[in-house]
């Protein structure tokens, strides 16, 4: 999906993903079954939730197959954070050999 695709989203399609989400983990659904209930695809799913996240909605994910869900307790929060967070290091490493070739051939990054 391109930029302008992500950043084009359907005010209804967030509403109608954020009605399908629930507070708490009991109420976790997962991707798929949002996919499902919304007609769309599993990576609109994710690009919706990345979006609904920018907008302040605390959707926790704890990547145990059990679903997304709305926080209950600031522990969700904080696990999520720390999740996201580990994540986003990862990739920045992951970074580094690219950066080193690139310098190697005289490229500014």
């Amino acid at each position: 999906m391109g930029k302008s695709e992500k950043a084009d989203f359907d005010s209804f399609e967030l509403e109608q993903l954020l009605t399908h989400i629930r507070q708490g983990k009991r109420n976790a659904v997962t991707g798929r079954q949002l996919a499902l209930l919304m007609d769309i695809s599993d990576r609109k799913v994710r690009d919706l939730v990345e979006e609904a996240r920018r907008k302040g909605s605390l959707i926790i994910n704890d990547q145990d197959g059990a679903g997304y869900y709305l926080a209950e307790t600031a522990d969700e929060v904080e696990r999520q954070y720390k999740q996201m967070t580990s994540r986003a290091m990862a990739i920045m490493k992951s970074r580094v050999p690219f950066r080193k070739f690139l310098k190697g051939i005289g490229r500014q990054v």
